[in-house]
């Protein structure tokens, strides 16, 4: 059985949402960061979900309700989130 692991990388990335977010209201971080975890359950079920972004297995996903993609690469033991990244800016794949 999979098991998710979060880069350091891509946990500053959820600890940034959470600064930016938390200036516009104060529950919505908790809302987004809650939506893109159970993102990362599903890929644990579905893996190949998002498309594939490069020749090295990277993958990408949306977090459904949120603007936010994930970046991520399967292996048979972990599904790694590697960066969070909003859809709406320029998110060249890390």
């Amino acid at each position: 059985m999979r098991r998710i692991a979060w880069t350091a990388s891509a946990q500053r990335d959820l600890r940034n949402i959470v600064l930016f977010y938390r200036e516009i209201a104060p529950d919505l971080p908790d809302r987004l960061v809650g939506d893109v975890e159970r993102a990362t359950l599903i890929l644990l079920d579905y893996p190949q979900l998002g498309p594939a972004v490069n020749e090295a297995g990277l993958r990408r996903c949306r977090a459904a309700g949120t603007p936010f993609l994930l970046f991520y690469r399967v292996s048979s033991t972990t599904v790694r989130i590697l960066k969070v990244r909003d859809a709406r800016s320029n998110w060249n794949a890390p």
